[in-house]
């Protein structure tokens, strides 16, 4: 295993782990010993290649290598690094079980400012369906976190039903018809049982979101539509989390939810009324 160009955590497979570190120039370690620095994680992001290193959100079942790769900077002479990797969930035949079930801890020590890679390996029968997540630590300290899911088949999921399990729709509910044009209130469930400090949240006019009516950063589960939309009209929304316990992440869309709005009310002048 080597190591990429950004830090890395990565994700599950219970039978290879590996920690590795880049080659250290010796200007890596601290000149100035007093005071040392903190350390800290810049960055973190989830691959199957650790060559070409393109960031993914989503794997198959049958990927080989997961890896997660972490920036850190700064870091005192033999800083403790470490992973624990959570399985979150099942959406195996669009279930849904919540587990958070620890699969394993991986460490490593590092020095100055480096990259960190931490791979695991499929077992042969493949990943389990469902989210995983990976928490990075310096130290013994959260520093951030990672998530992925390991899904199905694109073809056994739907628009506007809850395909990713995650973020779930409170109010439209999925595929509500009749919905007001004005003041259209959005809400959703809360993302896991974390601290979410921001969200995003997309409206658009098509389920792939090439028409994007608003693209909006929420600090709570609610979000309202001020302007107006069109009547009689089908529309889509998303929401993802940005930041979490105050660290940006690598999210993931929640499922594409749908609802109609209501049709034009009919008018109330008639050509031949008197007065």
């Amino acid at each position: 295993m080597h190591t990429i160009g950004k830090i890395a955590l990565v994700a599950i497979a219970i039978f290879i782990t590996g920690c590795t570190q880049a080659a250290s120039p010796k200007d890596m370690t601290p000149t100035v010993p007093t005071p040392l620095p903190t350390g800290m994680i810049l960055d973190a992001a989830v691959s199957s290649d650790n060559v070409s290193f393109p960031i993914e959100s989503t794997f198959d079942n049958q990927t080989p290598d997961i890896y997660i790769i972490a920036k850190i900077v700064d870091a005192p002479k033999d800083t403790t690094v470490s992973a624990k990797w959570i399985y979150v969930d099942n959406v195996a035949d669009n279930q849904y079980h919540k587990f958070n079930e620890v699969i394993f801890m991986d460490t490593c020590l590092v020095t100055g400012t480096r990259d960190v890679s931490f791979m695991h390996s499929g077992p042969t029968e493949g990943w389990r369906y469902g989210r995983y997540q990976v928490s990075l630590y310096l130290n013994e300290k959260e520093g951030t976190l990672v998530q992925f899911d390991v899904i199905r088949p694109k073809t056994q999921f739907q628009v506007s039903t809850p395909g990713n399990i995650g973020i779930q729709p409170i109010t439209p509910g999925i595929g509500q018809l009749n919905v007001p044009v004005t003041q259209v209130k959005f809400s959703w469930n809360p993302w896991w049982n974390v601290n979410v400090n921001k969200y995003q949240f997309d409206l658009a006019r098509d389920a792939s979101f090439k028409q994007i009516i608003t693209s909006t950063f929420p600090t709570t589960t609610n979000y309202e539509y001020a302007e107006i939309l069109d009547y009689g009209k089908n529309y889509f929304w998303r929401v993802r989390p940005t930041i979490v316990n105050r660290n940006p992440v690598f999210r993931n869309w929640s499922a594409t939810f749908s609802f109609q709005t209501k049709k034009a009310p009919a008018s109330i002048y008639s050509d031949n009324s008197s007065p």
